[in-house]
């Protein structure tokens, strides 16, 4: 079974995967606001390109592990809190 949130501090990171008009798949993950209204801090886009479901749930996961562990490193000199809309840039998984 695979985890569908992680939950890192102040934040709920999740994710999902759509099919896009040309038969591919697309992962997504969404930052939130753990607390209150749950607001969404930012969205993260990919392509899967044309693979299983299981395998674009498996590239959405780690895509979504990837954002989870920029939010907890400590950031570059330059760089805001993520609250302010800025993150470390997180590589894209195109297979």
């Amino acid at each position: 079974m695979r985890v569908q949130a992680i939950e890192i501090a102040d934040f709920l990171v999740s994710w999902t995967v759509i099919r896009d008009s040309e038969g591919a798949f697309q992962w997504v993950v969404l930052v939130t606001e753990r607390g209150g209204e749950h607001h969404t801090v930012f969205e993260r886009r990919g392509t899967c390109g044309h693979v299983s479901w299981g395998d674009a749930l498996d590239i959405a996961a780690e895509n979504a592990r990837r954002v989870a562990i920029a939010l907890v490193e400590p950031a570059e000199p330059g760089m805001t809190n993520p609250r302010r809309g800025r993150t470390q840039a997180v590589p894209r998984a195109n297979h």
